[in-house]
């Protein structure tokens, strides 16, 4: 407990930065085809697939095809339909996710 002090203002600016760069994130995910965003404050957001679009199919294209792993949640108890997990990263690597979507939810 003599260190909390310490370091509460880098918590805090660290928590600052994750906070802007996770709305950012959500506002580029809004903006993809065939895609809707569920708002989070956790370190990951879930998203529904429209229009026939398969959370397996895109979870194995992601991986197989850019190297990119997303978390599919269509056999999890509980939950109806085809919905994807991704965590919130860095601005590149979020934004290499951003780009393979938009690419393959066409």
């Amino acid at each position: 407990m003599q260190i909390c002090e310490k370091y509460k203002n880098d918590y805090k600016k660290a928590m600052d930065k994750f906070k802007y760069v996770r709305k950012n994130y959500i506002v580029s995910l809004s903006n993809i085809e065939n895609l809707r965003v569920i708002s989070s404050q956790a370190n990951y957001i879930m998203c529904e697939l429209k229009n026939g679009f398969k959370a397996r199919d895109l979870t194995k294209k992601l991986l197989c095809e850019k190297n990119i792993f997303i978390k599919d949640l269509s056999n999890k108890k509980g939950i109806e339909g085809e919905y994807i997990r991704i965590a919130v990263k860095d601005i590149n690597e979020n934004n290499k996710l951003t780009e393979a979507l938009n690419e393959l939810l066409k």
